[in-house]
């Protein structure tokens, strides 16, 4: 029929083949596109219940590919549409020299004149890109691909992460750890000095065989640890020269500020290594925005050498002073103290995650599975999907349930401030585990802004028969507010969310103890699973501590151990308390004995006192 079709829709003009890749959110095809009978890679994206979200980001991402689209050194982009409303799809150049990775994993390091001239074409094309106010924010092997000729091109600009260089933000769960700059997981804005990070990272595995932080195969918890002491494993000086390592390690500083101020500039240094060793030197190919317009046809929009193209661009070494400064709200040049904490509580996170999905963030399963309640933005958007439930999961959160994000809610109003306003200096709190604890601020990751309404759903990883899991009715949320601290042998976190009801709050308890694990009789509402319960009665009831909080508030304690990866670690304390339309967690992953249920009590009695009305 001249189409391919994925799940029975259509692909105009092309004839589908194989799957020849996937990832958390998208099937990579391999296809023919018929009128020219060429060769093409066809990406389908799914976000079950985002098809807002979808439209704006796939739109995006078309406009980027199609600016940088005569860039050699970038994949270019042939055809877009969609599917349906949630499954956008990209026509894209096939590149059958499969990824670096590939290379990587089959012949080992590559040699440091390969490396180089690699590095310098990425870095044409990762400026050309910035030039357009676009920050790729996810490079890394797997994303650079091998022509037929053998040249390498950049490819998979992310839809989740592509942002302009003015307003780019990212998400900590879309970040790939190993590659990733620590100024990403504060909540840091990405920036052309993120990408450079994330290239000379990938630069380092190259020549190495290894990334500085870790292996794929080590707990992210472990790579992140290592990130946030800033321990990174340095390049070995008796196989790569000094004059290379000295360009790579600069790349890799925690701080912004102390790596190169441009793409250019890191090319340019790398064209200075190609100088000192006496190999040929590597065009830098840049393609500069054209003026007033869109149109790409422009042959001299492409200069095979930069410094030689435009007298009135910076000299090498001196970039302009738009790709030099940060943009305002970007937190580049905050003090490394600081960031270094920030580090400390995104271990944290990764922890707390481990043990619960009580932590709500926005996550994803392996392959192609979107998990949790999250959906469109937009004033009265309502994005949902609807599947049969699985007939055997894991514990936490799972796909396969209705979900609905509802953002148009009238009679509610954002209460975050207000809730912060209340709670106060949280040092004050985080004091009463130990003087020395730093409050630490932590990013939230869970729906688009407040006020928002959605289901919950939750799973036993007991597998208990009596309680197996749950489905919430509509949850609203108004309010939300969350610390981190650290001290020695320490780690802790607060979450306070203000519910738009009592009854919310009493449902959002008894769904979050569930993930927690609850064995034996320790609930009620509850009907085997799959679907039937009674959500006038659900309760969890499981007390591993006592915390001294009376009859004032309904709560639940559990005491785990640890997660893999995690040796400075050897227990998890989980409380879950709800008063009024107030839900309290918090976390204290201890070295040692765990934490002293007493403390953790008054701070919970505290915070309950200062977030109530």
């Amino acid at each position: 029929m001249g189409t391919g079709d994925v799940d029975g829709q259509e692909v105009t003009g092309v004839e589908l083949g194989r799957v020849i890749g996937r990832g958390a959110s998208s099937v990579v095809y391999l296809g023919t596109q018929i009128r020219f009978g060429r060769p093409v890679a066809v990406k389908v994206l799914h976000l079950p219940g985002q098809s807002e979200l979808v439209t704006k980001l796939f739109l995006n991402e078309c406009r980027t590919l199609g600016q940088l689209t005569p860039h050699p050194n970038i994949v270019s982009l042939f055809d877009g549409g969609f599917i349906d409303a949630q499954r956008p799809y990209l026509v894209m150049e096939y590149l059958p020299g499969g990824t670096l990775a590939d290379q990587l994993s089959t012949s080992g390091p590559l040699p440091v004149e390969e490396v180089l001239r690699i590095g310098v074409q990425l870095a044409g094309g990762l400026h050309s890109a910035h030039l357009h106010d676009i920050v790729h924010g996810d490079i890394k092997p797997q994303n650079i691909l091998r022509s037929r000729t053998g040249e390498v091109a950049l490819g998979d600009f992310g839809v989740a992460r592509l942002s302009s260089v003015a307003g780019a933000t990212t998400r900590v769960p879309l970040l790939t750890p190993l590659h990733a700059a620590p100024e990403l997981f504060d909540g840091s804005a990405l920036t052309p000095r993120s990408d450079i990070y994330e290239l000379c990272s990938t630069l380092f595995e190259l020549l190495d065989g290894a990334a500085s932080l870790g292996s794929p195969q080590e707990s992210p918890l472990l790579v992140l640890g290592r990130m946030a002491k800033g321990a990174q494993r340095p390049l070995d000086r008796s196989r790569v020269p000094d004059v290379v390592a000295d360009v790579v390690e600069a790349g890799l500083a925690q701080d912004p500020l102390d790596r190169p101020a441009s793409a250019l500039e890191l090319g340019e240094r790398l064209r200075d290594a190609q100088r000192a060793l006496g190999v040929d030197l590597t065009p830098i190919v840049v393609i500069e925005p054209i003026a007033g317009g869109s149109d790409l046809g422009d042959p001299e929009a492409v200069s095979t050498d930069v410094a030689a193209s435009d007298p009135d661009r910076a000299a090498p070494g001196e970039p302009d002073a738009s790709m030099t400064l940060p943009p305002v709200g970007s937190g580049i040049g905050r003090p490394r103290r600081r960031r270094s904490a920030a580090l400390v509580a995104v271990v944290l996170v990764a922890v707390v995650l481990a043990v619960s999905g009580t932590w709500i963030v926005m996550r994803r399963g392996s392959e192609d599975q979107s998990v949790t309640a999250s959906g469109g933005a937009g004033s009265g958007a309502r994005t949902s999907t609807t599947s049969s439930m699985p007939a055997e999961v894991e514990g936490g959160i799972a796909g396969g349930i209705q979900r609905d994000v509802v953002y148009d809610l009238p009679q509610y109003r954002d209460e975050s401030s207000v809730l912060a306003a209340r709670i106060g200096d949280p040092q004050t709190l985080f004091g009463k585990f130990d003087p020395s604890a730093a409050a630490i601020a932590q990013p939230t990751y869970l729906v688009e802004r407040l006020p928002a309404q959605f289901r919950w759903q939750s799973f036993n990883p007991t597998k208990n028969p009596r309680c197996f899991s749950v489905v919430t009715w509509p949850l609203t949320l108004v309010g939300l507010w969350e610390k981190a601290a650290t001290w020695p042998q320490h780690q802790a976190a607060v979450r306070v969310m203000q519910f738009g009801s009592e009854r919310d709050a009493r449902e959002a308890l008894a769904a979050f103890s569930l993930e927690q694990g609850i064995k034996g009789d320790e609930c009620s509402g509850f009907a085997r699973y799959p679907t039937a319960f009674d959500h006038t009665k659900l309760r969890v009831q499981h007390r591993a501590v006592d915390l001294g909080l009376g009859d004032h508030a309904q709560w639940n304690s559990f005491v785990a151990p640890p997660p893999a990866g995690t040796p400075e670690l050897d227990s998890i304390t989980t409380a879950i308390v709800q008063r009024g339309d107030l839900v309290v967690t918090s976390y204290v992953g201890s070295g040692g004995a765990p934490a002293d249920p007493a403390v953790l009590g008054a701070v919970l009695s505290e915070v309950l006192r200062r977030a109530g009305r």
